[in-house]
């Protein structure tokens, strides 16, 4: 088994890989050359970085750091060695900023503007960028229309515990709905002694939090489903469920858990509707090995994560909502302890769609009171999901 240290080189050089075919893409270089960009980039550098960054040797004297001669080359530095090692440093500045409270989105927009001091953005991310946050704001409105009954729910389960007449009123307005949630009722998750039939009856039996919870899930998947995401909609009802679980557990609210679980990675919608020729980018770096996160990132100009958060601000959800799901493949970058929540039910749903950050998980599970045993306890230990 891999080191954590040897994983995440292995990550690193996966991604730097994933760029190179971008790069040499964007700069037309042969086939031959490709191979060879990408064989510079698996091999260990040795590099003489006073070549690439002349201030190097200054910095270093400036922070009282020891200046020690790097040994020269032994062989001739080509211009494919020095983009390879362009795409390492690169690289490295997405992997430091687990360290910062800075969002990397906007860490990558600061880095870019200092052109002098990083060569390694000023190369890679014009050929790598596709898109930008704003033409995604643009196309907000040709998402499908929100279903306004799904809001008015959400008011419902988050201003207490709802009645059961409400719930049955709420239900009733569609057949399908009613008849979906009473099949929910009666299935294993809940093991009934006797068989449901009755709208009430079955409310009753749930629960009514658990069933404005169902409800909204039940009127939430077709919204989501009919987009063409079926994966998404398996991970929301998964992310529900362990948010749920784990919100008992660190003193949050059970229905916000469960509905930001079930919304946190809404802001993929956005992106899917992006032009072809930007989910093309995204997609291919993804394929080969990048992680969702960071391949929307550099395409679009933003992640799932800030996508999400530029919806559910446009459908008025609330702030709380709005920066969890901002958040929450960064959770160092805020206070708040939903936007912690998620990210540790990413790490239990073993997501991979961001580069695996022992910081990130350790300031997250130290925010909620948990430990990293106990939530990999519970991962072996799913919640039952009656909606799959």
């Amino acid at each position: 088994m891999l080191s954590t240290q040897e994983n995440a080189l292995l990550a690193h050089n996966t991604r730097a890989e994933a760029y190179c075919h971008e790069i040499a893409a964007s700069l037309g270089l042969s086939p031959v050359k490709t191979r060879r960009l990408k064989h510079a980039i698996t091999e260990s550098s040795h590099l003489n970085l006073k070549r690439l960054m002349p201030g190097l040797s200054r910095m270093k004297e400036d922070l009282g750091l020891d200046v020690l001669e790097e040994p020269a080359p032994s062989r001739p530095v080509s211009d494919l060695d020095r983009i390879a090692e362009l795409v390492r440093m690169f690289d490295q500045e997405l992997e430091f900023s687990a360290y910062t409270d800075t969002l990397l989105e906007d860490q990558l927009r600061s880095i870019n503007s200092d052109v002098e001091g990083n060569p390694a953005v000023k190369f890679v991310l014009p050929k790598l960028r596709r898109s930008s946050k704003e033409d995604l704001i643009r196309l907000i409105p040709k998402l499908p229309v929100f279903p306004g009954h799904i809001l008015e729910l959400l008011r419902e389960l988050r201003g207490g515990n709802p009645s059961i007449r409400k719930l049955v009123e709420f239900a009733s307005r569609d057949q399908v709905l009613a008849g979906n949630l009473i099949s929910c009722a009666n299935s294993a998750a809940y093991s009934s002694a006797r068989e449901l039939t009755n709208l009430g009856h079955a409310i009753a039996y749930i629960g009514t939090e658990r069933a404005a919870m169902i409800l909204t899930a039940l009127a939430m998947k077709p919204f989501i489903v009919g987009s063409g995401k079926v994966d998404l909609w398996r991970h929301a009802l998964e992310a529900a469920a362990a948010a749920e679980e784990l919100s008992k557990h660190c003193n949050l609210p059970n229905a916000d858990s469960f509905l930001l679980g079930l919304m946190h990675d809404i802001g993929r919608l956005l992106l899917n509707i992006a032009p072809p020729h930007v989910n093309s980018a995204r997609k291919r770096l993804e394929k080969n090995g990048c992680e969702s996160q960071i391949a929307e990132l550099l395409v679009c100009g933003t992640d799932h994560a800030g996508a999400g958060a530029l919806v559910l601000d446009h459908w008025n959800f609330p702030f709380s909502f709005v920066e969890a799901v901002r958040f929450h493949h960064e959770p160092q970058a805020t206070d708040s302890k939903l936007a912690a929540l998620l990210y540790v039910v990413e790490f239990w749903a073993e997501s991979n769609e961001d580069p695996a950050s022992q910081v990130r998980l350790s300031i997250a599970l130290e925010r909620l009171g948990l430990s990293q045993d106990f939530v990999t306890q519970m991962r072996l230990k799913r919640p039952p999901m009656p909606l799959a």
